[in-house]
């Protein structure tokens, strides 16, 4: 009956959780116990344990994970945990034995109690011998106090051989405490997750060999642990920063604006030596730092947090990485985890780094081949210096309005009610604002009463036949009729409503309601949003380029990574001054079908002018600069 009973709970153990162990045992060939001993890698046995015992929430499921764990690790032919009880008494809580031989099984168990009692009692590892079998016991400490431990039963030939097991065990049982007091604990427990997956990084990027591959994996890895949206990382000279890699980015532009933003936000965090977070967590005890050059960045990006560290060690700073959140707010332990990730992967980058310098350089060291290099060098940059080349002119640009529609008062009246505000959506015939029209309609009332009565009066005199007077009263319901037509029309207008669909741009009446206003005064602008001129800002020197008809491609700031194509349709007729700079005003129309573009955005232009000789448009600038100081 206890064999049959021993038999289904082994099998129950390894149904449950036969799927959890493949990530460790991918690794290793073989499938001795031996061979997965001589192989075993700490940083994996100690991240897969981690990974592994953290997903149960129960004692019971929890031991029997850990004996399957520890019987695949050292194909041990029996697992006991064993504890104290209030009285003293030794107690076998969870047991394995893998024995068909009862008696054997039940020599193995009281073999295992003496083992456990010197363990206990020592607080050392005991080694007990039955037959062919070995026993180790290992107590699990409490604050110093041994009140359980873990027994394991081994088949080893030579007792030197149980070293490696011991290690194994005392691994296991330096952690059960840590895991018990998890259970009920669900930050204790994501810690120790995230210490996985710490160990896991560190181990993850010390197995590259390319400085650039290890960069790439380490933002991947960065970006999935923190659930951040951006990472960037440069590298320090000095007090400055040059931006090296941008997550989810395989190439980016160094004149774009956010690039620009990020390296002052690294910069400024290099010139303090410390991690700024904006906004600062701790609301209660805020520090003094400055952080202009993150709440810029935190603004262009529109992120929630902006955390950036250092990267370095007791001899300066390597390098500096930018952490990015747009939802998500950031915790106190995420940027203790950054700050302990910067750290502990500073030699690793380095030493990566000194790699891959130190194959560069040994690939160039013969000075045969560094002539040759130059000579093929010179003879491709004149080839490509002379071929036909895109020429593209540069301009900054913002987004107007084609045609927006002034919004007036159509009669002196009081404001009632006022339904859109500045930066609203209106459709066509949208209810804007409300007039009070309590005066009108009194008006409009006594004028339909007085008309009425003309009209009595006039059918009386036509019927005494008093052809003078009736025609006096006639003339006079004429003049009331025109009376009340005005009224009606004042009452059709009480309710002012929007003339085209668009956004408002102008026209702040939010403190307005009960204000007298007048006829014909403006009270609000509406622009259309479905297209939008582009205003292009072009230096004055290349006002000799510029013709109609050429096409543009524009890159706002809000939308970086998306592009809008034009065509220039207007060119300005004379220079303008703009920051203290002569510029030449052009515009183009942009669609806006999906309406997420609006009046004001900025961002950057490229004008196509044509092909040129690559030499002339990288030295066109100086060469006319020359031309202008020298009159040549």
């Amino acid at each position: 009956m206890k064999r049959t009973q021993r038999r289904k709970r082994v099998k129950l153990v390894d149904s449950g959780t036969h799927a959890i162990y493949k990530d460790f045992e991918s690794g290793v060939e073989g499938n001795s116990a031996s061979t997965r001993i001589s192989e075993l890698d700490a940083l994996r046995l100690q991240r897969n344990f981690h990974k592994v015992m953290m997903r149960f929430d129960e004692p019971q499921e929890f031991f029997n994970a850990l004996f399957l764990f520890i019987i695949k690790l050292t194909n041990a032919r029996g697992v006991a945990h064993f504890t104290l009880d209030e009285k003293v008494n030794l107690q076998l809580t969870h047991k394995i034995i893998l024995s068909s031989d009862s008696k054997k099984s039940q020599t193995i168990e009281q073999k295992i109690e003496e083992s456990a009692k010197k363990a206990l009692g020592l607080k050392q590892v005991d080694i007990h011998r039955v037959d062919d079998w070995v026993i180790l016991a290992v107590p699990i400490l409490y604050q110093q106090h041994a009140k359980s431990g873990l027994a394991c039963v081994l088949e080893v030939v030579d007792i030197e051989q149980l070293s490696p097991y011991i290690l194994i065990l005392q691994f296991i049982a330096s952690h059960i405490p840590l895991i018990e007091d998890s259970f009920d604990n669900a930050r204790l427990k994501k810690q120790v997750m995230r210490s996985a997956s710490f160990v896991d990084l560190v181990r993850e990027i010390s197995m590259y060999k390319s400085f650039d591959k290890g960069i790439d994996q380490l933002l991947l890895l960065m970006k999935k642990e923190l659930g951040c949206e951006r990472i960037a990382i440069g590298l320090a000279k000095k007090k400055r920063a040059r931006l090296l890699a941008l997550s989810n980015m395989s190439k980016f532009d160094r004149r774009a604006r956010l690039v620009g933003l990020i390296e002052k936000a690294m910069a400024e965090a290099l010139e303090q030596q410390k991690t700024i977070t904006h906004p600062q967590i701790n609301t209660d005890k805020r520090e003094i730092q400055l952080d202009l050059a993150h709440r810029s960045l935190q603004q262009e990006t529109k992120s929630q947090e902006v955390v950036t560290s250092i990267i370095g060690d007791s001899n300066g700073s390597f390098a500096v990485w930018s952490f990015l959140w747009n939802e998500t707010k950031v915790k106190k332990e995420d940027v203790f985890f950054i700050e302990a990730v910067s750290e502990y992967i500073t030699p690793i980058l380095m030493l990566l780094r000194k790699k891959t310098l130190f194959v560069k350089n040994r690939e160039h060291s013969h000075w045969g081949r560094k002539f040759a290099f130059v000579g093929i060098f010179t003879a491709l940059l004149y080839f490509v210096l002379m071929m036909p080349y895109d020429h593209y002119l540069s301009a900054s640009c913002s987004l107007e309005p084609v045609a927006t529609r002034t919004v007036s008062i159509p009669f002196d009246s009081v404001i009632e009610k006022v339904n859109y505000q500045v930066g609203d959506i209106v459709q066509k015939d949208d209810e804007l604002v409300v007039l009070d029209g309590r005066d009108i309609r009194l008006e409009y009332f006594a004028v339909k009463e007085e008309l009425q009565s003309t009209q009595k009066k006039m059918l009386q005199l036509l019927a005494e036949k008093k052809i003078a007077e009736y025609q006096a009263e006639m003339l006079k319901s004429q003049k009331i009729e025109k009376d009340l037509q005005l009224l009606q029309y004042h009452l059709e207008r009480i309710r002012i409503r929007a003339p085209q669909s668009g956004v408002v741009t102008e026209g702040d009446l939010e403190k307005a309601t009960g204000a007298t206003v007048r006829k014909g005064e403006p009270i609000m602008e509406i622009a259309p949003l479905d297209e939008f001129f582009v205003k292009l800002e072009i230096d004055e020197w290349d006002m000799p380029f510029i013709k109609k008809g050429m096409q543009v491609e524009v890159q706002l700031h809000s939308f970086f990574e998306e592009k809008w194509k034009t065509n220039i349709t207007y060119i300005s007729p004379k220079i303008q001054i703009s920051e203290q700079k002569n510029i030449l005003v052009c515009k183009g129309k942009v669609p806006n079908a999906q309406q997420k573009l609006l009046p004001g955005m900025s961002g950057e232009a490229r004008i196509f002018v044509g092909e040129e000789r690559v030499w002339w448009v990288w030295l066109r600038k100086p060469i006319m600069w020359m031309k202008a100081k020298l009159w040549w």
